[in-house]
């Protein structure tokens, strides 16, 4: 409950999620608006810029794979516009290569997908500096 009031204090966090599987994208929107997030969502590459302008989110979950550029390079375009936006990076691997490139692009953490949803809420709330929820 005092983590509920504290993130009501500071205000409505956003969310972006970014990620080319829609099924993803409901269930992390339904999770975290019943955590008490605003989230929005950005399909292609360039709905993530303007989005990502439109609405300052607290946090970007964005996939390391798109059709026309990659999750990465959008990362690092995107930490370096928006230095305060923090990037969970969500990928179907993750190997130690591929953390460290994630942190080299500006990414506050990398996911495997399959890792689940608690894997996720952890990183995003741990990425906007928030005690965890229940």
């Amino acid at each position: 409950m005092a983590s509920m009031a504290r993130q009501l204090q500071i205000g409505r966090q956003r969310l972006l999620v970014a990620h080319p599987d829609a099924d993803y994208v409901a269930r992390i929107g339904k999770q975290f608006r019943q955590l008490g997030w605003e989230v929005h969502s950005a399909a292609s590459e360039g709905d993530i810029r303007r989005v990502t302008r439109a609405v300052s989110p607290a946090v970007l979950v964005l996939a390391t794979d798109f059709p026309a550029e990659s999750g990465w390079l959008i990362c690092a375009k995107l930490t370096r516009e928006h230095p305060g936006l923090q990037v969970i990076l969500v990928g179907n691997s993750m190997t130690p290569d591929q953390v460290r490139f994630g942190a080299f692009a500006g990414g506050k953490a990398l996911l495997e997908q399959a890792h689940g949803m608690r894997a996720l809420i952890e990183e995003v709330y741990r990425a906007a500096d928030l005690p965890m929820v229940g």
